[in-house]
């Protein structure tokens, strides 16, 4: 609502003039509350010259006013030479641990920050008020029509105090027609007591490397000598083994970003520890999974892990033909292990938050039965998988999911039977939410 979106195509001869035009067509109350700061989204790398995204793209329109950019993953922002100026930071900056701060040839900052390098702009930005969250939140559900294309619950993957407080203030308003599972940073003690009737702060989220993207790849692999690539781990093994560790005996569940298959094998190692002193504790989730390395699909069913399969966008893109060896994403040797496999989004790049275009994708990745299509194998399995699995990584089967006596009633209503595997232009019809229509598309009434 505050932020100017720009697309991802924007190039070193459009990005300032895209920003300018987002700035003048944003004009609500919202508009300035991080003060003279102009956020946009989003830029991608491959877009600029030699890959390399450069604050002197925005100078010449913003010579004086502070702009930040996100890139296409948010683990990365470009900054103008005034918003670097307006935080500190000059040549002589260093880069933290597990952050960097790209540079030119002759040593000055290119403007770009990458990973964790970024974390210190955002902590020094205005924040917004409460009341400008719950809208943002309201907007989120509503404009984006989530009930439409059958959303009624969904796991938040990084989840801040302020955000815990709007959605508390919105479901004691009885404003908040989604069941939702945030994840908070690893960080805070006290995010328990943000629970309520819709909010469930059960969860913890932790980043252990970066993306799997063009131009930086920042993802830990397992190199050709079988080590993992410990330049891109955001922790190390002791201090995600203390963490994970007690987490895991209060009963809290860990989704655990992994983007390479050697950030798998180190949250798996440290897992493997883990469960050695509580065997029965929480469902914990590797977020991603596009590629875990053979040796370890074993492990994660041996250790109840959820491989949680994601971005759901990337399932069928350039991006997945252009790099097989890193999106790979292996629904049949994860499920025919055994282990408990669900799908997430993970991303906002899309027009719609809609469910079947990424099973459309993966529907005859699951292999062949008897006297069945590839099609028809992939339909039954996806359908548990976006429906009662998700419920079961969140510990509420017993409440959701399915449609069976004494659970909530937050179901849809479909124009086919997607068992079948015909996922490809499938509709929502109805939506329920607590057993009340939330949505009903009125171009296809049906009667009921």
């Amino acid at each position: 609502m505050s932020e100017i979106s720009i697309g991802s195509d924007s190039t070193a001869a459009t990005i300032a003039e895209n920003i300018k035009k987002g700035q003048a067509s944003c004009a609500c109350v919202q508009a300035h509350f991080r003060g003279d700061w102009l956020i946009a989204n989003f830029y991608a790398g491959q877009n600029f010259p030699d890959g390399k995204m450069d604050r002197k793209y925005l100078d010449d329109t913003f010579p004086e006013q502070p702009v930040l950019v996100r890139d296409v993953s948010c683990h990365n922002v470009a900054l103008n030479t005034a918003a670097l100026m307006r935080v500190g930071y000059g040549a002589d900056v260093e880069g933290p641990p597990g952050g960097q701060y790209m540079r030119r040839p002759d040593g000055q900052l290119t403007g770009e920050l990458v990973e964790a390098a970024s974390a210190e702009v955002f902590a020094s930005l205005p924040q917004p008020p409460v009341s400008v969250v719950k809208e943002a939140l309201i907007y989120g559900i509503k404009m984006s029509e989530s009930h439409k294309f059958g959303i009624t619950s969904l796991q938040e993957a990084s989840g801040n105090t302020l955000y815990l407080y709007a959605l508390r203030e919105l479901d004691a308003e009885g404003r908040l027609d989604m069941q939702i599972f945030p994840h908070i940073g690893h960080a805070p003690e006290s995010f328990a007591q943000e629970k309520s009737q819709h909010v469930d702060a059960r969860f913890v989220k932790f980043w252990i490397d970066g993306v799997p993207i063009p131009p930086h790849f920042t993802q830990c692999d397992i190199g050709p000598d079988g080590h993992l690539n410990e330049e891109s781990q955001l922790l190390t093994f002791e201090e995600l083994l203390e963490a994970l560790t007690k987490h895991d005996a209060k009963g809290l569940t860990c989704k655990i970003h992994c983007a390479g298959d050697g950030s798998a094998r180190r949250v798996l190692d440290v897992l493997e520890r883990v469960r050695q002193s509580n065997p029965s504790g929480p469902l914990h989730e590797l977020a991603h999974c596009n590629t875990i390395h053979q040796d370890d699909i074993k492990r994660m069913a041996e250790l109840r892990i959820t491989a949680e399969m994601s971005p759901a966008i990337f399932h069928d893109t350039s991006l997945t033909s252009k790099y097989p060896h890193i999106f790979k994403w292996p629904f049949k040797e994860l499920q025919d292990t055994g282990v408990h496999v669900t799908v997430g989004s993970d991303w906002f790049l899309t027009d719609t938050p809609g469910l079947f275009p990424a099973p459309t994708a993966i529907v005859e990745r699951f292999g062949m039965q008897e006297g069945k299509t590839a099609k028809e194998v992939g339909g039954t399995k996806i359908s548990r998988i976006i429906t009662l699995a998700g419920a079961e990584a969140v510990g509420k089967a017993s409440e959701m999911g399915s449609i069976e006596t004494g659970k909530r009633a937050n179901f849809i209503a479909v124009d086919r039977d997607l068992s079948r595997g015909e996922f490809s232009g499938a509709k929502v019809l109805k939506a329920w939410f607590e057993g009340k229509m939330a949505w009903e598309d009125m171009d296809n009434v049906v009667s009921m």
